[in-house]
């Protein structure tokens, strides 16, 4: 019985250590002079977020409305994380610079506060990859629905490229979701991967390439 017991607990422990760690990292951007994603000291946890954390970028909310934050990718900086939260508590804004890359589990991406402030993905260039490994992709979601709540904007300028490869994608779920879309920038959903738009929150400009 002794043994078996022992047997347990030393399966439980292995179990355990094998496990991943999944921390919860907040933009904190206190490092005075740069909004760089790539400083450990502008995030809750002293670190830079890891590919299975989950990370939130808040606003900070003031008196007349919301305020944005914008943290950067730095060019050839390759981001990642497990989860990506934005604009939960007020909107915020977060920049990817040309060459810099992005890999996503998941992500939320809308003003919950109906402040009439849009919390934007502003790629100047660089690649997001949305694999899907922890969800959906909601641009433009809101939890309560509320209206006026859940405003998200994808901004892509430049050669930026989005590749959609795995999880649903939506624009527009319980808020308003909108795409935008300018230079050589492209937009790639693998085939098999459910995506939906709501068109009427969509904005697309003509010189765009958006597959399929």
């Amino acid at each position: 019985m002794k043994s078996l017991l022992r047997v347990s607990l030393f399966m439980l422990v292995a179990c355990l250590m094998a496990a991943p760690l999944h921390a919860q990292v907040n933009w904190s951007g206190t490092v005075t002079g740069t909004d760089s994603w790539n400083v450990g000291t502008n995030w809750s946890t002293g670190s830079v977020p890891g590919s299975s954390d989950t990370v939130d970028i808040e606003g900070t909310l003031g008196a007349g409305g919301g305020s944005l934050v914008d943290p950067e990718i730095d060019t050839s900086f390759g981001a990642t994380c497990g989860t990506l939260y934005m604009g939960l508590t007020a909107a915020s804004q977060l920049t990817i610079n040309d060459g810099a890359t992005l890999v996503i589990g998941r992500a939320r991406i809308g003003s919950e506060t109906a402040d009439g402030l849009t919390t934007i993905i502003n790629m100047t260039g660089g690649t997001v990859t949305s694999n899907g490994s922890t969800g959906s992709t909601r641009i433009g979601f809101s939890y309560s629905g509320t209206p006026g709540a859940g405003m998200g904007e994808l901004l892509m300028n430049g050669d930026a490229q989005w590749n959609q490869t795995g999880g649903n994608l939506f624009f527009g779920y319980q808020g308003n979701g909108t795409l935008s879309m300018s230079g050589n920038s492209t937009f790639n959903v693998t085939s098999g991967v459910p995506y939906r738009f709501q068109l009427r929150h969509r904005l697309c400009r003509s010189e765009q390439q958006c597959n399929p």
